[in-house]
């Protein structure tokens, strides 16, 4: 290679093309029509949006917060103490910046159905689930709801099982009566050659 190496991206490349001869040179976008076509693309078409957050859901988490004894409980703590790790904001009780939702609320399923069942979500498992939502809400013994949820979803239980067969147990080999009544014998494999050998017997 006799060309110069003046810009970050030769110079990523340069390694991998170290072994060949060649020549960098430049061509003119209105001559190199496949390459440069996408760079020269006016505009592009209009896209719909995928998910439309529903008021409906912040409007009862909010009712919820001012009527469900243990939002009110909790409110109350946020209230007296400014050192309590819940604060109000926005009309809303959070905890650690995220919405709390009372446990036993029907809006734990509501949740549970928009970031588990939804089309955009996937059906993601209990991980991904508990991720998504520990981004915005908080209800005690969260991890646990969403264990359940997600192990019970029958679209999980249909394309996500377990297809091999179960595994027997182990099972310990009975005490010999007499000498060499049991032989018992290990291959060792996968190991550098030596001698021409790559496998022992143990």
């Amino acid at each position: 290679m006799e060309q110069r190496i003046v810009t970050s991206e030769q110079q990523k490349w340069v390694s991998k093309l170290l072994g060949y001869d060649y020549e960098i040179t430049y061509k003119p976008g209105r001559e190199n029509f496949a390459t440069n076509a996408l760079s020269r693309v006016i505009g592009g078409p209009s896209l719909n949006t995928l998910f439309v957050p529903q008021t409906s859901l912040w409007n009862a988490i909010k009712k919820e917060a001012n009527e469900h004894p243990y939002m009110v409980r909790i409110s109350k703590l946020a209230t007296a103490n400014p050192r309590a790790p819940y604060k109000w904001q926005n009309g809303l009780v959070c905890y650690k910046n995220c919405v709390v939702i009372p446990p036993n609320s029907q809006i734990v399923n509501q949740l549970l159905q928009e970031f588990h069942d939804s089309p955009y979500e996937g059906h993601s498992g209990v991980l991904r689930t508990y991720k998504r939502l520990t981004q915005q809400f908080y209800w005690s013994s969260m991890h646990k709801a969403i264990q359940q949820y997600v192990t019970s979803c029958t679209v999980c239980q249909k394309n996500k099982t377990e297809t091999l067969s179960p595994t027997g147990l182990l099972q310990p080999l009975p005490i010999p009566c007499q000498v060499w009544d049991y032989i018992t014998m290990d291959f060792i494999e996968g190991l550098p050659p030596s001698n021409g050998k790559s496998t022992i017997l143990w």
